[in-house]
């Protein structure tokens, strides 16, 4: 049996300054202009493309449609910035998927406090402020878009504090503000309460021995 391709087309999976992934396409005449100045894991901006519909051959995400770029389009490289998170693929084939399993890159942690907050425009965000096993702080801006998704965060799943809990988030959106390191969640995060990793063991280990020792110097 023949194996079909479309060889007059470009596709190009890309991911936005919000974490968001979207296709475009460079086809036909463009081809060769779209792929001399597209180079992998650089930034640009563009202008001047359409919004076409994608066919069910074409889809590789959930999104509707996807950008087509051509000659007339306006292509401006930018330089490095964390403004623009860069993402890294392993593509597998279905048959990998069992071996690759589902294990996403997480930041455990207890949570010691927790905090509602508020942009400069009255937009709701919660601050978590969580202790990895080393002690350390990492501090995570949950933001609105992302809060309201029950499947995503589910605040009344929360143990109150002062009880001890323990957190795995994934997929943060790491940035710099007041030359500190940040995270922020990103579309793809979810929040694991008490989930059943090894770290939960031991974070709440490390930090019931580190209760037990405060109670005995106080």
């Amino acid at each position: 049996m023949e194996e079909r391709y479309r060889r007059y087309e470009t596709w190009y999976l890309v991911v936005d300054r919000f974490g968001d992934a979207i296709q475009i396409l460079g086809q036909r005449t463009s081809q060769d202009y779209i792929e001399s100045v597209f180079k992998l894991f650089d930034c640009y901006t563009i202008s001047e493309y359409s919004c076409p519909e994608l066919d069910r051959h074409q889809k590789v995400l959930e999104n509707d449609i996807y950008i087509e770029v051509g000659l007339i389009s306006v292509i401006k490289p930018l330089p490095d910035t964390m403004t623009i998170p860069k993402h890294w693929f392993q593509f597998v084939t279905k048959s990998h998927l069992i071996e690759l399993g589902e294990k996403p890159p997480y930041y455990p942690g207890v949570l010691p406090k927790i905090k509602d907050c508020r942009k400069q425009n009255d937009e709701p965000y919660v601050f978590l402020f969580l202790t990895d096993s080393s002690g350390n702080e990492l501090p995570i801006n949950l933001w609105n878009e992302f809060i309201i998704v029950p499947t995503k965060f589910n605040r009344d799943l929360l143990i109150p504090l002062p009880a001890i809990t323990v957190l795995a988030v994934t997929n943060l959106k790491a940035s710099i503000s007041a030359g500190a390191l940040r995270h922020g969640s990103s579309p793809a995060t979810h929040v694991y309460i008490n989930p059943e990793i090894p770290e939960t063991a031991t974070l709440l280990d490390m930090y019931d021995a580190f209760l037990i020792y405060n109670h005995q110097i106080s």
